[in-house]
């Protein structure tokens, strides 16, 4: 059995890992907040090259 002295350090120890873990969650989701945002703008560029690929190709089409 561990004395209460003890007990009450490593809950200290505990409470200040947990706050850490927290804080890196926060960091976390900010990063994915941010990266998903970068990510849709590259979607969007992305669709908007593609889509003057296409008209530059139908320039050459032949008329039907």
């Amino acid at each position: 059995r561990v004395g209460k002295k003890y007990r009450i350090k490593e809950i200290e120890v505990l409470k200040r890992y947990l706050k850490e873990c927290d804080e890196d969650t926060t960091t976390i989701l900010e990063q994915i907040e941010v990266l998903n945002k970068e990510l849709l703008l590259l979607n969007h560029e992305y669709e908007v090259i593609l889509n003057r690929i296409k008209e530059l190709y139908e320039v050459d089409k032949p008329n039907k």
